[in-house]
């Protein structure tokens, strides 16, 4: 006989219909471009059990899929075209809370540190609740309870 003593966190995710399998297939399939390319490529490194990952940058760029663009060869393109929304979709689908912070050799940046946090049971549940709304209405309060969202 085996006693299992688990956290009331722990019993409220295995209970919920919307489990982390469930939210993190329904982000996966609901990010587009670089978002869901980043999602692939973190989700196998956050598995490993490490809170981060390193990228170095031409590596970053070509698992992204842009390293034959030359307008991305700067840092502060890719960054601002490529991984911040990239981020910021992740962030917001995802089960996880993604940052990202640039490693420098001298001035110029040569790699990319990655960090995740999974996301509670009860935020990953309020993230797959606002998945479910439409992309108009996502994020925003509601004005009156009686009209539908």
């Amino acid at each position: 006989m085996v006693r299992a003593l688990i956290p009331p966190a722990g019993v409220h995710a295995l209970r919920s219909p919307q489990n982390f399998a469930k939210i993190e297939a329904r982000a996966a399939h609901s990010l587009t471009g670089h978002g869901r390319q980043l999602y692939v490529l973190l989700a196998d490194k956050k598995r490993l059990g490490r809170p981060f990952w390193t990228f170095t940058l031409d590596e970053l760029r070509s698992l992204m899929g842009v390293a034959d663009k030359k307008s991305y060869e700067r840092w502060n393109n890719f960054r601002q075209w490529v991984l911040e929304p990239a981020l910021a979709a992740v962030n917001d689908y995802g089960t996880v809370e993604v940052s990202m912070s640039p490693e420098k050799q001298g001035r110029s940046v040569h790699a990319v540190t990655f960090r995740w946090r999974w996301k509670d049971p009860h935020a990953a549940a309020d993230t797959a609740s606002e998945n479910e709304r439409h992309s108009v209405a996502r994020r925003r309060q509601q004005e009156t309870a009686g009209a539908p969202p």
